[in-house]
């Protein structure tokens, strides 16, 4: 059951924020996750195992949604190389956060026995990045209805040199590109009897028409895109498992105590933060997002190979070429989704479809992961 809305929601969130727009996509989704976390503070004040699971499922639908809602806002605001930038800003932002949170909590709880503390703070803070959101949401709309005010001056005047007073002419061919989609969707829709002239009162119809063109818009993506979402199923098939085994392999096969293993790991945090920004800056200067990914897909292979055939080198070493490649991948991958989805009416549905892909190859390597090393005597060699 985890498996099957672990691997439909991200396509679902996508196709809903595609449908509703990121800035009611994400309000909607950081008010989950705002109500998700004070209904766990109340279950955990009140001892209700039944109310807390309640705030955790209702947290886990606007957690999963909102990253989601984040790389979209970012594909659709950030072109070129700009984008690696922000996405290594962005991720490194989310390091820091979840490398001091967990240390926060430990703090409070050494300091205060009362366990809703953290809860309650959480939620405090989840109505700060809902006032936060708020803000990005006025510039969004404001920003686009500048865009379409510049356009209805240039319409009216039948210049452009109203538009190129107001800085805007560099924005020209792309809201020419925007106005041969929304003709050639029209055209599309007119010739399935769905042309907005025709189109049906009814809120449901009209949502089952919109859900078609999206799917419309995902079979139109050139096969770039399909490619780089096989290869983001694989590379998430044999890395995010490696980094759940190695943790056990650690206590079992060399020796360090959980505590030991714990502390190891929090330092080896630090490394993607400083590298996702540093990433980011030599996307953006140097470019060769290609090269940036088959040497991480080179060193996860590596850091493999040394865990389970070269027992000489010391783990440490792995982890340390494991988080490297858990930085550079991903950096690489996200920078290219500029280029392999060149329709933004469908990026939701697009990335969405990235997340529930790698989702599902994930789970099914972690059932075949526990069975072959169950197989094996409860060792590794064979995963």
């Amino acid at each position: 059951m985890v498996w099957v809305v672990g691997t439909v929601s991200p396509f679902i969130a996508g196709l809903l924020i595609d449908t509703m727009g990121e800035p009611l996509a994400g309000a909607l989704a950081i008010s989950l996750i705002l109500v998700g976390n004070g209904v766990c503070a109340i279950g955990v004040g009140a001892r209700k195992i039944s109310i807390f699971l309640l705030g955790r499922a209702i947290y886990s639908i606007g957690g999963g949604a909102v990253l989601l809602v984040g790389e979209v806002i970012m594909f659709k605001w950030f072109k070129g190389r700009q984008l690696p930038l922000a996405f290594g800003c962005a991720s490194t932002i989310g390091g820091i956060m979840s490398f001091s949170g967990p240390a926060a909590v430990t703090a409070i709880l050494s300091r205060h026995a009362n366990i809703t503390i953290p809860f309650w703070l959480a939620t405090g803070l989840s109505a700060f990045g809902l006032l936060c959101f708020g803000m990005y949401a006025l510039i969004h709309y404001s920003h686009y209805g500048r865009e379409i005010d510049a356009i209805g001056v240039k319409d009216a005047s039948g210049t452009g040199s109203n538009v190129a007073a107001t800085g805007l002419e560099a924005n020209e061919a792309e809201l020419e590109k925007i106005k041969k989609h929304d003709s050639a969707a029209n055209l599309s829709l007119s010739s399935s009897g769905l042309s907005n002239s025709t189109a049906p009162s009814n809120p449901v119809v009209r949502a089952w028409h919109r859900c078609r063109r999206l799917f419309a818009g995902l079979a139109g993506l050139p096969e770039a895109y399909w490619h780089v979402l096989l290869c983001i199923s694989i590379q998430g098939t044999l890395f995010i498992p490696l980094h759940e085994v190695i943790p056990e392999m650690m206590e079992t096969e060399w020796g360090y105590s959980r505590a030991e293993s714990s502390k190891l790991f929090v330092y080896l945090h630090i490394i993607p933060i400083i590298l996702h920004i540093t990433l980011g800056v030599f996307i953006n200067r140097v470019g060769h997002r290609l090269s940036l990914f088959l040497a991480g897909s080179v060193l996860v292979f590596l850091a493999a190979l040394f865990v389970t055939f070269v027992r000489q080198v010391p783990i440490i070493l792995s982890l340390v070429v494991m988080n490297f490649s858990g930085s550079m991948i991903p950096a690489a991958i996200f920078s290219l989704m500029n280029l392999v989805i060149d329709n933004a009416e469908v990026a939701g549905a697009a990335l969405g479809l990235i997340r529930s892909a790698e989702f599902a190859s994930v789970t099914l390597m972690e059932m075949l992961d526990g069975l072959l090393q169950d197989a094996d005597h409860n060792r590794y060699d064979t995963v």
